[in-house]
């Protein structure tokens, strides 16, 4: 609860002084689903727009050419983004390939794809490492092309939602 109440306190505090357009933009799975409750009670409780993401669905045509292996964390997305934004705090040497082993068709792990029903169990029990996904398979390269494209598309997200009109509430009760 104090995430949720800690970043609607900057949402509305950017709505009351004027801010009408607000993107919440997630950079950790677990806080998806916080983020959407929040922007949802920012719309509620001010009179400005709203609306959360995890940058990871940007860029995703591109990204899924790109990639030999699933999004997840610390995966082959994640760690051929760090070696193109800063290599030299990487350390390849030490990583490890690391896949949830239980399978599911409506529980799933991964970001390309969104399973239909969210279950985040405690980490321990499915990784040893801090690892789902296959980050050796990494590269600068392929970093660039994800990142150029994620922040191509944000920048459209931007554009669009600047131009988002403001479409005046009825009361329905």
């Amino acid at each position: 609860m104090h995430f949720i109440n800690y970043v609607l306190d900057i949402t509305k505090s950017l709505a009351y002084h004027g801010f009408k357009r607000i993107l919440i933009v997630s950079g950790h799975g677990s806080n998806t689903a916080l983020a959407e409750v929040i922007a949802r009670k920012t719309v509620i409780e001010t009179d400005a727009l709203c609306a959360s993401f995890m940058y990871v669905v940007m860029g995703r045509e591109v990204t899924m050419k790109v990639l030999e292996s699933p999004l997840s964390h610390a995966c082959e997305w994640e760690t051929s983004l760090y070696l193109y934004v800063d290599k030299e705090r990487v350390q390849m040497d030490k990583a490890i390939d690391e896949t949830d082993t239980l399978p599911s068709e409506f529980m799933f792990r991964g970001l390309a794809k969104p399973a239909p029903v969210g279950l985040m169990e405690w980490w321990s029990t499915f990784s040893k490492s801090g690892v789902v996904g296959r980050p050796t398979l990494a590269t600068a390269e392929k970093g660039e092309k994800i990142f150029e494209a994620t922040v191509g598309d944000m920048v459209r997200l931007v554009k669009e939602f600047r131009s988002r009109p403001i479409r005046p509430r009825r009361d329905q009760h």
